[in-house]
């Protein structure tokens, strides 16, 4: 692997996935055939499906599912708190315990074979993502 890469032990990385230089991944899954672009940080349980394309300076955090064949343009940056703060009411700086993870999900929508009634029912916050 090349010093300009950041890849944790704990990462899973499936069959022909592509690593540009310059990214940080620990904790993740990435699906085969996939392909992360230079400055991506994908965090602890984040999953990358197949087939994906995650562009340059793209920042996936814990808790955020791309589906397969899904593409992330540029500078994406997702987040996964409702309520996003630095202290407790109290003034003291949160920790892990403080908060917990919302999920997030992307799929990509065939807008030909998928309506939007088929995607209602999905437990996370899920983005719909389309190549128009």
């Amino acid at each position: 692997m090349s010093q300009y890469l950041s890849v944790a032990s704990d990462v899973k990385l499936g069959v022909g996935v592509k690593l540009s230089n310059f990214v940080n991944l620990y904790g993740c899954e990435v699906g085969d055939n996939s392909k992360i672009g230079a400055f991506v940080e994908i965090q602890k349980n984040a999953k990358i499906g197949k087939n994906c394309k995650i562009s340059s300076h793209t920042f996936i955090c814990e808790g955020v599912t791309i589906e397969d064949d899904v593409f992330v343009g540029h500078g994406v940056t997702f987040i996964n708190d409702s309520y996003p703060r630095a202290t407790t009411p109290n003034g003291q700086l949160q920790t892990e315990n403080d908060w917990h993870v919302v999920l997030v999900g992307v799929i990509w929508l065939n807008p030909v074979t998928t309506s939007g009634s088929e995607v209602h029912g999905l437990e996370a916050p899920w983005l719909l993502a389309s190549p128009e």
